[in-house]
């Protein structure tokens, strides 16, 4: 864990250093836009490979629902009174 934190940490460093690079820069963004969907499809591979996984697929996905609807609704219960207080009329 410290070594991520300490890649993080010098990742920080470099890009405040080398700002002024507006191509490297644009460079490193596209770079690590293509390693995230590469992760994404190694992660996808992995659970696809998994028997048990696809097996327990149609309760996983009732359960990924279930989840999902409740932080939706549990996220609109708990900022309608700050849209009331502070921003009703305005938007």
């Amino acid at each position: 864990m410290l070594q991520i934190l300490s890649i993080f940490g010098l990742s920080i460093v470099l890009g405040v250093l080398l700002r002024q690079r507006t191509r490297f820069l644009t460079w490193c963004s596209r770079a690590a836009d293509w390693a995230v969907c590469l992760m994404l499809f190694l992660l996808g591979l992995g659970l696809g490979a998994s028997d048990r996984l696809v097996a327990n697929l149609a309760t996983l996905g009732w359960l990924g629902l279930a989840f999902c609807l409740a932080s939706v609704a549990g996220s609109l219960l708990l900022i309608w009174p700050v849209y009331v207080r502070w921003f009703r009329g305005r938007l």
